[in-house]
């Protein structure tokens, strides 16, 4: 089992900030963490699964794109 951390999810270029990181557990289903004491941690595999669930931008038909 391995944890994340804050820094550890700024680290990895998944979020910049708290405020961004709350809209998400609120608003996109981002696993809330547990805490651990006065630290929030999160496992790696729930924020791998959630990351993996997320549309990408290529998945979406381009605006203004040929119909055939």
């Amino acid at each position: 089992m391995r944890l994340l951390f804050f820094g550890d999810l700024c680290e990895h270029k998944l979020v910049q900030n708290w405020t961004t990181l709350n809209r998400w557990i609120e608003e996109k289903g981002f696993p809330p963490g547990h805490m651990l004491g006065r630290r929030r941690a999160w496992l790696a595999r729930e924020v791998e699964a959630w990351v993996e669930s997320q549309p990408t931008e290529n998945s979406a038909p381009l605006k203004g794109a040929a119909k055939r």
